[in-house]
């Protein structure tokens, strides 16, 4: 019974909801199902909480060193790799074709762990994270967060910061 939020053209909807066995069961639409559903495989399941920590530290650690949030363009990257290899790959064959641009992805799951995850740093093209592609457009959406206390606990706000780093200067 996945309900899926809307049915438009170039829009593709990613749902994700716990299974209650530690582990996620998730499928991609767009106004039908693209690929069959799957369930992350145990191993990626214990690696979701540990992106999640992981990009966290960033912040809470740049907080309590009162400096602004830097990493190793590495270190997101592997991220980014991390959560396409669980929610992108196992899709099948359609969805490349589906997110070719102008498409708007939504992540939609009532886990607010879920919604929380650097989607931004996910690479459909190599080298274009999510959140650096024109072509490509990501939401979550709050409204649909399943809230058993009655309230969010804030995380880090994310602001994308682009800035030129010529390879032919030094650093």
């Amino acid at each position: 019974s996945t309900k899926v939020f809307g049915c438009f053209m170039n829009h593709l909807t990613l749902n994700i909801e716990p299974t209650g066995a530690g582990t996620w069961k998730a499928g991609w639409y767009a106004c039908a199902p693209v690929g069959p559903a799957f369930e992350l495989d145990p191993k990626d399941a214990q690696l979701i909480p540990e992106i999640a920590a992981r990009f966290l530290a960033l912040f809470e650690e740049a907080a309590r060193e009162k400096r602004r949030p830097l990493a190793a363009p590495g270190a997101l990257t592997e991220i980014g790799q991390a959560l396409h290899r669980c929610w992108f790959e196992p899709a099948g064959s359609d969805l490349p074709r589906l997110l070719r641009p102008p498409v708007r992805i939504l992540i939609q799951s009532p886990d607010r762990d879920i919604l929380n995850l650097p989607w931004e740093l996910v690479e459909i093209e190599p080298g274009l994270p999510l959140g650096c592609d024109a072509g490509r457009t990501l939401r979550t959406p709050l409204s649909e967060l399943r809230q058993s206390d009655g309230h969010l606990a804030p995380r880090p706000l994310r602001v994308l910061l682009h800035a030129p780093a010529p390879t032919d200067q030094h650093q």
